[in-house]
C-alpha cells in the first residue's frame, strides 16, 4: 500500500512535530480560532512554526508508532489543552479531507 499525502484541514501555524509511542510521527497545527488539528502516523514535510494553508500537503502517511499500514489519525481540539471533539463538524464542507491517495482515513 502506498503512502498518501496528508493535507492541512485549515490554515494555521505548525505548533509541534513530535513522535509518540502509539501515534508515531505527529503534526499539530494551531488555527486562528485557537483550535488545534492533529495528524498522527505522518512523516512531516513542513517545519515547526511555519504557516500552512488549507489543503496544503504537510506530510505523508507512514508506519511510525503502533501501525501496520499507512494511515493517519486526525484529531481536532477546540483549544490546545482541550479534549478531542468530533472532527467531522469542523472539516471544510468540501471533499478536502486530510488524506489524499491510497491510505486509510481514521478519525479520532
Amino acid at each position: 500500500m502506498g503512502r498518501g499525502a496528508v493535507v492541512a484541514s485549515d490554515a494555521g501555524f505548525v505548533l509541534s512535530l513530535q513522535p509518540s509511542k502509539l501515534g508515531g510521527n505527529q503534526i499539530k497545527i494551531w488555527h486562528k480560532d485557537g483550535s488545534v488539528s492533529g495528524y498522527a502516523h505522518t512523516a512531516a514535510s513542513v517545519k515547526l512554526g511555519v504557516w500552512v494553508s488549507e489543503g496544503q500537503v504537510i506530510g505523508r502517511t507512514d508506519l511510525s508508532g503502533n501501525s501496520e499500514a499507512p494511515h493517519v489519525h486526525y484529531t481536532f481540539r477546540l483549544s490546545a489543552n482541550a479534549s478531542p471533539v468530533d472532527p467531522l463538524s469542523h472539516l471544510p464542507r468540501r471533499n478536502n479531507y486530510p488524506v489524499q491517495g491510497p491510505s486509510l482515513f481514521c478519525l479520532f
